[in-house]
């Protein structure tokens, strides 16, 4: 099901579908950091992709997604941390795509249907190309995206009853178009069957990856002039590709001057850039580009050595910015994170004093050079997080780090799944939630090949986007 006709979720604000260091990277590409938008760039790439390519063939796609890091780009001074960093992306998207007029339905003939898994693709793009530019929003915020209603109806400025009739509609119309595909002839009201069967179709994983040139025609936008909003773009901004911060051939002036030609660099990572020594004057910098004679900094506010061990003290961010969500999974893990059904109060054991674990000097490095980054009211929001955290019991402590030691590899988007999930559990009562657990914990004791199964036959995830759906698997495979 998806996540348009799914059950109601959680207020948009408590929910995070990516990595919280996006916003912060938002905030330097606002100062002209193009390190930071080179990671924004491999973050989010497939998504962006994704969100085009099941409208219009990829070539197309490539050129709306590179417009809309350009437009990232151009509008990220706008940006405020207040904003999950998803909804200002997806704005952008939809922007574009509604620069799109519908499209026409072409006939294709059904034996060409049958033999032709290129002719089958172009009746799907086709399809959702056709809908009206509201209808066409939703369905693939819903289906690409993976947004559930409430954030939906945020990023198009709608209520979710709009955002409903919208989906019903473009599936409807959907369900028409695609009728040749079909496993059945559609009838005047088309029955779940057939709706879970276009939904199928428009999986966000049948776009595949983006071609190799998305970088290069993002490339293209920035050297466009004059730049889009009247902002002025940074001196210097290089090529970056998945997997990691690389140069893959240089450099490039985006203004005025020659013809871009690549320059060799060498791009020292900003995770593991030495910092300045403690007497050092003025801002340190998170990356510099080695070129001779050329520098790119990103210049964040400099710390004293004060709040540098401050900083050092305070609990992983993530693991502060979870505790909610990791709070909500009892049922997933062996121990209840808060003991209930007992009778009279529980006791918990002594409460030791709160240190935090120990961790290697990059990870510490990569901490402080985040916080540098961070608004005044998030490192505010990160001190009340960890003072919180250090008054819960330590008995709830030491669970709360075994768990996050379970998911703290996560990848931004599984993140974003486990937050979302948390959020379901977080919405049922009592007697529910409890039924509920039973049942997770009784998978996690079946040998680990048969928890897959189990979990995707329960009634519980029939409801649970597949983003959901693949963290509740990755938990119940890390069960003991």
């Amino acid at each position: 099901m998806s996540a348009a006709s799914s059950g109601a979720a959680a207020p948009w604000h408590n929910l995070r579908t990516m990595s919280d260091s996006d916003s912060g990277d938002l905030l330097l590409v606002a100062a002209g950091d193009a390190v930071a938008f080179g990671r924004l760039l491999d973050r989010w790439r497939r998504p962006v992709y994704a969100f085009f390519e099941r409208t219009r063939e990829p070539s197309a796609a490539v050129d709306a997604a590179a417009d809309v890091f350009g437009r990232l780009f151009d509008e990220a001074a706008d940006y405020s941390p207040t904003v999950p960093v998803p909804h200002f992306v997806y704005r952008l998207a939809v922007k574009r795509l509604e620069k799109d007029a519908a499209a026409e339905i072409p006939h294709i003939p059904a034996q060409r249907l049958s033999e032709s898994r290129a002719a089958q693709t172009a009746l799907i793009r086709a399809g959702a190309a056709a809908l009206p530019p509201f209808e066409r929003s939703v369905f693939l915020l819903s289906r690409v995206a993976q947004l559930p209603n409430v954030q939906i109806a945020v990023i198009l400025g709608h209520d979710e009853a709009d955002v409903r009739r919208g989906y019903a509609g473009a599936t409807d119309a959907l369900v028409k178009a695609l009728a040749p595909m079909l496993p059945r002839k559609p009838q005047a009201n088309p029955d779940p069957g057939l709706v879970a069967a276009i939904e199928a179709l428009y999986s966000p994983e049948l776009a595949g990856d983006p071609p190799a040139d998305l970088d290069q025609r993002v490339l293209g936008r920035l050297t466009e002039a004059p730049r889009r909003g009247g902002r002025k773009s940074p001196p210097l901004v290089p090529i970056l590709v998945g997997g990691g911060i690389a140069i893959l051939g240089g450099l490039f002036f985006l203004r005025s001057g020659p013809k871009p030609q690549p320059v060799p660099a060498t791009v020292p990572s900003p995770r593991t850039a030495a910092p300045a020594s403690p007497g050092a004057s003025g801002p340190r910098p998170t990356a510099g580009l080695s070129v001779p004679g050329v520098s790119l900094t990103s210049n964040l506010p400099p710390i004293t050595e004060e709040e540098r061990a401050r900083v050092i003290q305070l609990f992983d961010f993530g693991l502060l910015r979870s505790v909610d969500a990791l709070g909500s999974l009892d049922a997933f893990f062996a121990e209840d994170l808060r003991l209930r059904g007992y009778a009279g109060p529980f006791l918990p054991k002594p409460t030791a004093v709160p240190v935090r674990p120990p961790e290697e000097e990059n990870a510490r490095e990569n901490r402080i050079l985040d916080w540098r980054g961070y608004p005044d009211a998030e490192k505010r929001r990160l001190e009340t997080l960890d003072a919180d955290f250090r008054k819960l019991p330590e008995e709830e402590r030491v669970i709360l780090l075994k768990r996050w030691d379970v998911v703290s590899f996560f990848s931004a988007e599984e993140n974003s799944g486990m937050r979302r999930l948390a959020s379901r559990f977080a919405e049922l009562d009592e007697k529910r939630l409890d039924k509920l657990k039973a049942e997770i914990r009784a998978i996690a004791a079946l040998p680990a090949d048969k928890r897959a199964e189990k979990w995707m036959a329960m009634p519980f995830t029939k409801g649970l986007t597949g983003q959901e759906i693949e963290v509740g698997r990755k938990l119940l495979a890390a069960a003991p």
